[in-house]
């Protein structure tokens, strides 16, 4: 699962003053491949409280791709969601888990985004949060 030794990729040159935040170099693709291997391996015994569980303890991670992990295998029970998950997520970002791009936009993408497609009525309490208003969910498209 990780690059080749020639490789010379070094995702910290695009994650310039995010403190303590490590990097494996590893890639995305191995990362949501993982992820999907987790789910896999889980998903007949697993519920959607033991995936928030497992994703919440990879938050915290200072890595990067332990951090992209847990998002993943969470958004693999997207179907799931509900709005009590919505102040997990923005515990997540006012406590500064996700305090770089990639994080930020990989909540707001495959967690926060799908529970707002669901349940739109929860758009308005994103947009007011000054964390969560980074994810720009102001609520679903408009129609003209």
């Amino acid at each position: 699962m990780s690059r080749s030794a020639g490789d010379d990729f070094d995702a910290s040159r695009y994650f310039r003053g995010a403190g303590d935040l490590g990097f494996y170099n590893v890639g995305t693709s191995a990362m949501r491949g993982l992820a999907k291997a987790i789910h896999a391996e889980h998903r007949d015994v697993w519920t959607l409280d033991d995936a928030i569980a497992f994703a919440d303890g990879l938050i915290e991670d200072r890595y990067l791709e332990v951090k992209s992990i847990g998002i993943e295998v969470l958004a693999r029970y997207r179907r799931d969601f509900t709005p009590r998950l919505l102040p997990i997520w923005k515990r997540w970002l006012a406590a500064n888990h996700s305090a770089n791009w990639a994080t930020t936009d990989a909540v707001c993408g495959a967690l926060i985004g799908p529970l707002i497609v669901k349940h739109p009525e929860l758009a308005p309490s994103c947009a007011s949060g000054r964390a969560i208003a980074t994810c720009g969910c102001a609520g679903p498209p408009s129609s003209g």
